[in-house]
């Protein structure tokens, strides 16, 4: 008797259990209506953003690659335009490697190479001009550039003037010759037009091969290339 009366129970919230789906499937909460946006669209819109945005990120740079071709040319034609006629009986066997190191400088780089064209030309110095460029982002290091740049020029060259491209000579008493008695620095305290601390020694110096030589040289972690620009057209090293 008990296990008949169990039975009937077990059947009976079975039979409630089915009842309260069916009821729930009728009579329950309604779906969730649709959100009312347009995903496709949405998508569409955002792929179109990103397009314009890459779009303008290549027209950027483009445009900067335009300008540095458009520099080096008129570099060249400003090289061409002011050549001059150099007599080597006046300067004997000397033949000055102007080193420049060189980052990110095109509108002062366009400028400095015909002015110190002509001015060394005025005094009759055999010359070369050597633009070391750094290649990478790290910190500028001047004194590696001027390293290599004097191993590539010291084969040709028996002097070299380490040389900013912002600093322009103005002044033909300034000399640019063989430094025979010993390292000249031709931009003293007294004459640079920003730094004259006694121990300035940058800017513009003068030294032979033998001389810069003797000095320890800083220790080459810079990655660069070398312009080599002689009296007359330029080309790539």
């Amino acid at each position: 008797m008990r296990a008949c009366n169990w039975y009937r129970f077990l059947v009976l919230c079975m039979l409630a259990a089915a009842l309260l789906g069916v009821l729930n499937l009728y009579f329950g909460q309604p779906p969730p209506e649709p959100c009312g946006c347009d995903c496709t669209q949405a998508l569409a819109r955002q792929r179109a953003e990103l397009k314009v945005f890459y779009e303008h990120e290549i027209e950027t740079k483009e445009k900067k690659i335009k300008q540095l071709a458009e520099s080096a040319s008129a570099l060249r034609d400003s090289m061409k335009t002011a050549e001059v006629e150099i007599v080597e009986e006046g300067t004997g066997r000397h033949r000055l490697a102007v080193l420049v190191p060189f980052r990110n400088r095109h509108e002062e780089l366009q400028e400095f190479v015909p002015h110190i064209h002509r001015f060394l030309s005025r005094q009759s110095v055999l010359h070369d001009i050597w633009i070391i460029n750094q290649a990478d982002s790290y910190r500028f290091n001047r004194a590696s550039l001027l390293n290599a740049g004097f191993l590539m020029s010291r084969d040709r060259c028996d002097y070299i003037v380490m040389h900013d491209v912002d600093l322009l000579p103005d002044n033909d008493q300034l000399q640019y010759s063989y430094p025979s008695s010993g390292p000249y620095h031709i931009s003293s305290p007294s004459l640079h037009p920003l730094y004259h601390y006694k121990t300035f020694v940058g800017g513009v110096l003068s030294l032979t091969r033998g001389q810069f030589e003797q000095v320890t040289s800083a220790s080459f972690g810079t990655q660069c290339s070398v312009l080599h620009c002689a009296c007359g057209p330029m080309w790539s090293l």
